[in-house]
């Protein structure tokens, strides 16, 4: 398993080099052939824009077999890397190992813990449920194609901040205040069971480590949100600025 998931990290490594590279020639080569001659009348001046839409459209519907091949391994990654988690060398005590050790110790829970583990999962089910409307209220924003037609990029940025913003941040204290409650309701259960379990809690075996689950949802999130960003015309707009980065701010042009 390490093998494969060594492998898989280094086709991704290379995939993803690959295609900043890509990315770059096609800034760069649409820079050059709108400032080419062919494109300049007698004083100088632009015929056609440098950066018109169809030319942008076009070079990167040429990309688009390079980019699905590139997401298949971004979603091969997130699948196949997290199979090979390794056992901690260092045993992490956090309450939620704690409790887990001290429950395997005992036959029956009483109904006080029992009512603590029912407060956790209706608290993970309110979180859900905050978080998700969160999501779709942001949702509806962001896929509403007439929100992102101004050119100015600051109005289109506050009016975006103004509408998403508060749903995020929302969500993001549903998470913590969810994370606080539960982690006291463990701690909470923790000092029920001490005393029937008669012993101290063996610091052996932990629970397998939840970040490559994170990892995925992160991934998830991040292939969601370049998505969006493809459809409200956001890629359009990074690519402009990338080639007038690369081009006329450092120089390459």
């Amino acid at each position: 398993m390490e093998k494969k998931e060594k492998l898989l990290r280094t086709l991704l490594t290379a995939a993803t080099a690959l295609m900043l590279v890509l990315l770059a020639w096609q800034c760069l080569d649409i820079y050059l052939v709108g400032n080419s001659p062919a494109n300049l009348d007698g004083s100088g001046l632009h015929i056609q824009s440098v950066y018109r839409a169809e030319d942008v459209i076009a070079r990167l519907s040429g990309l688009r077999i390079w980019a699905i091949g590139y997401l298949a391994l971004l979603a091969a990654a997130c699948v196949m890397i997290p199979g090979g988690i390794r056992k901690e060398k260092s045993i992490s005590m956090e309450p939620d190992n704690r409790l887990r050790l001290m429950k395997k110790k005992i036959a029956e829970l009483p109904e006080a813990a029992c009512g603590e583990e029912n407060l956790r999962k209706k608290i993970g089910f309110g979180t859900g449920a905050v978080v998700a409307v969160c999501a779709v209220l942001s949702l509806m924003f962001l896929l509403n194609q007439e929100n992102f037609t101004s050119w100015d990029l600051e109005k289109v940025m506050g009016k975006m901040l103004l509408h998403t913003l508060p749903w995020i941040m929302t969500a993001f204290a549903a998470v913590i205040g969810a994370s606080c409650l539960c982690r006291r309701s463990m701690e909470r259960e923790i000092v029920m069971l001490k005393g029937i379990s008669g012993s101290k809690t063996p610091e052996t075996a932990a629970k397998p480590s939840c970040v490559p689950y994170v990892r995925i949802a992160l991934y998830i999130v991040a292939i969601a949100l370049i998505v969006l960003g493809i459809n409200n015309g956001g890629m359009r707009d990074v690519l402009i600025k990338a080639i007038n980065i690369c081009t006329e701010c450092i120089g390459l042009g």
